[in-house]
């Protein structure tokens, strides 16, 4: 949920409070400050690289091979969740 400038995720086990300087873990009375890193000039940085893609073809972020294997991660992690067993991932 978004209130203003901060953005908090609540959990079973503790909530998540990010504004665009900080961020909080908060577990009961445990307080745990996460560091969050500059976004300054992502703006610029991101134009610069959609310009590259749309001028050279040079890939965005990552490979859509990249990409792919960790959903595929992620789902296997899933998987194991649900079941409690070890799930085998393929590589590309």
């Amino acid at each position: 949920m978004a209130i203003g400038k901060c953005v908090y995720h609540y959990g079973e086990d503790g909530t998540l409070i990010f504004t665009p300087e900080s961020g909080q873990l908060i577990q009961g009375e445990n307080r745990q400050i996460i560091k969050v890193g500059t976004r300054r000039g992502l703006f610029a940085k991101d134009t610069d690289m959609a310009l590259e893609f749309l001028l050279t073809g040079t890939p965005l972020y990552v490979k859509n091979s990249s990409s792919l294997y960790a959903l595929k991660v992620a789902d296997a992690a899933r998987r194991s969740s649900a079941s409690g067993q070890t799930e085998t991932v393929i590589s590309l």
